[in-house]
């Protein structure tokens, strides 16, 4: 199944069916919502569609039902909310009391908010769950993650294929550290390369275990993902 097929699979099924591919990222205590991108543009305040005026119309859709998911969650949580704005890291401004994390791919937009006294950060990742390009296994895996690879089961059985399907392995990997970056650099304010953060995959459990760099306040977090009709979905919650 190609790619564009895929993600038309999950475009055309129902708003549960859609719901059910995050729902156990996190504990209850984090509200989480996803959509398919389209221009909602319209339904931002004027601060937020400033923030994407010069933007090409793709990324505006993106940003715009990235935004509108946040506002409904944070209704969810009776917070009362004017603009997400973001700072000058281009993070989201969240209301006072609140951590959060927004992603999207072409077709789809992800969030994920808290409030502060269950978490310090949350992040999320959400991206195609098809094979990268040659030589980005290097730049995101550590030789630890390559020498996991080398065993990494099939993601198919049924129609095997080793290339493949190590490329798509690939992918979770960077998935997983972008949540786990995302959760992380609001608060800390620290750049890391892909390389600082090491992981160990459990693929029947959809966990993930992460070896975190000095400037983190712990040596290790877990999180978890998700991977069906072609998304892979990644989050963690920093207690």
């Amino acid at each position: 199944m190609s790619q564009k097929e895929s993600a038309g699979t999950l475009l055309r099924s129902d708003a549960a069916a859609s719901e059910a591919l995050v729902r156990d990222l996190f504990e209850p205590t984090v509200r989480i919502g996803i959509a398919p991108v389209r221009d909602e543009l319209a339904d931002l305040s004027a601060a937020e569609r400033a923030l994407v005026e010069g933007a090409v119309r793709t990324r505006k859709n993106e940003f715009a039902t990235g935004r509108r998911l946040a506002h409904r969650l944070l209704a969810e949580l009776g917070v009362a909310a004017g603009p997400i704005l973001r700072d000058a890291d281009r993070v989201p401004i969240w209301p006072e009391g609140i951590v959060g994390s927004i992603s999207h791919s072409r077709t789809l937009a992800v969030a994920a908010l808290a409030r502060a006294a269950h978490g310090s950060g949350i992040g999320i990742d959400i991206e195609p769950d098809v094979a990268v390009r040659d030589g980005v296994e290097r730049v995101v895996c550590t030789p630890f993650e390559q020498t996991w690879l080398d065993s990494a089961p099939s993601i198919t059985p049924s129609d095997p294929d080793p290339r493949s399907d190590r490329a798509r392995w690939v992918k979770l990997f960077f998935s997983a550290k972008e949540s786990v970056y995302k959760a992380f650099f609001p608060r800390i304010r620290v750049f890391w390369g892909f390389h600082e953060v090491e992981l160990e995959i459990d693929p029947v459990a959809g966990r993930f275990d992460a070896s975190l760099p000095a400037s983190a306040d712990r040596q290790r977090i877990t999180g978890r993902f998700a991977r069906k009709d072609g998304v892979i979905v990644s989050g963690v919650l920093v207690d």
